[in-house]
């Protein structure tokens, strides 16, 4: 027992100094692992050093070399040679910049035109804005050779081959089918505004009537400008005014044309009450009156937004026209008009565009070459009949 306790303590002794040699040991790893650090950093000093060192000396022996050698600071940029052509100004670029400028602008300058452009100027703007039944067009083309006054009022008389005659004609077919029952026969012809084409419809429309076989009487219900004597050049010293005020016999008024089934009623002197004349029972009873004897009633009034008067006898008429003049009624002014007629209860049988250019419109390269060639047959062949 004591001699392996004294193995057991010899053997701790020995434990005891294998610790603190391991412990010396540890410590002087420590110490050269930090002396391994600070010589490597000062190792990458060294070569940095060395190499900028070696630069400088490098660029020393060439700054040395350059001193030795005699330099100038002029050099050749380009050689002096006689120019071909212009530099500025480049013609070529300035034109196509300037087209397309143009360009860009005359077109961003018509779209604005038309943004602002409210006035209807194809058939299509009719049935798609106002959501009215489109009767159809009268173009503004001149009949070759006749006067002006004739070309304004008596197309179908006058003319009656020509384009708008035709025109004037399908109108009627519209008309006359625009119901299922019967067509209707006393017919209010006016316009939203003055000046757009009424007076020139109702008349060549009440031709049209009558030229079809109907007997038909045109009524100047337009007390305030009649122009409907004028036209066809005859007195208006008695007319409708007087049998609104008097009980003048309408036998002694109603005058007749060339056409043996148009009669005229003109409108007679203009009375300070127009508009309370017309919406007299009276009124009432020489439509009543003249339906008897006339199997188609056409009455030229004034423009609805500007009087009362469209809008009285609308509401006495089986039915009403609106005329449009193409390129000058604005869309906001025939809706209102519209409404105007709906809210007395007037039946719209449709809309007459009319003065409609047929070359601004999609068919204006077919229409005019059409409307010479018809126009110089039909001329031929009448010339030729009357010689014959």
């Amino acid at each position: 027992v004591n001699s392996i306790r004294i193995q057991y303590q010899v053997a701790r002794a020995k434990e005891a100094d294998l610790k603190s040699a391991f412990e010396d040991q540890k410590e002087e790893a420590l110490d050269l692992s930090r002396k391994s650090v600070q010589y490597n950093i000062l190792k990458r000093e060294a070569d940095t050093n060395r190499q900028m060192y070696e630069q400088m000396m490098k660029r020393l022996r060439e700054t040395s070399i350059s001193e030795e050698i005699d330099s100038t600071n002029i050099r050749i940029v380009d050689y002096a040679e006689e120019p071909r052509a212009p530099i500025r100004p480049k013609k070529r670029t300035n034109v196509l910049l300037a087209a397309l400028i143009g360009l860009s602008l005359g077109i961003g300058l018509a779209f604005f035109f038309e943004y602002l452009d409210t006035s209807i100027k194809t058939p299509e703007e009719i049935e798609k804005n106002l959501n009215l039944p489109f009767l159809g067009t009268v173009p503004a083309i001149k009949i070759p050779g006749a006067s002006r006054k004739t070309i304004d009022e008596l197309i179908v008389l006058d003319h009656p081959h020509s384009t708008p005659a035709e025109s004037f004609r399908l109108i009627r077919t519209g008309i006359l089918l625009s119901t299922a029952e019967r067509p209707p026969k006393s017919i209010l012809v006016t316009s939203a505004a003055p000046f757009e084409g009424k007076t020139l419809n109702s008349v060549n429309l009440a031709l049209t009537m009558a030229q079809s076989g109907s007997r038909t009487i045109l009524i100047d219900s337009d007390m305030r400008k009649p122009r409907i004597h004028a036209i066809f050049n005859v007195e208006n010293d008695h007319g409708l005014t007087d049998l609104l005020t008097s009980d003048m016999n309408p036998e002694s008024i109603i005058q007749p044309t060339s056409d043996p089934n148009l009669f005229i009623l003109p409108a007679g002197k203009t009375p300070p009450n127009p508009a309370e004349l017309l919406s007299s029972e009276k009124m009432r009873k020489i439509i009543h009156t003249l339906s008897d004897r006339f199997e188609r009633i056409i009455l030229d009034s004034p423009p609805l937004i500007a009087v009362t008067d469209g809008v009285i006898l609308s509401s006495l008429t089986e039915g009403t026209i609106l005329v449009i003049q193409a390129g000058r009624t604005g869309k906001e002014s025939v809706r209102r008009a519209a409404k105007v007629l709906q809210d007395v209860g007037a039946r719209i049988l449709g809309v007459i565009l009319n003065n409609l250019e047929f070359k601004d419109y999609r068919y204006g390269y077919y229409y005019p070459y059409y409307y010479q060639h018809r126009y110089h047959y039909y001329h031929t062949e009448t010339t030729e009949t009357s010689a014959h």
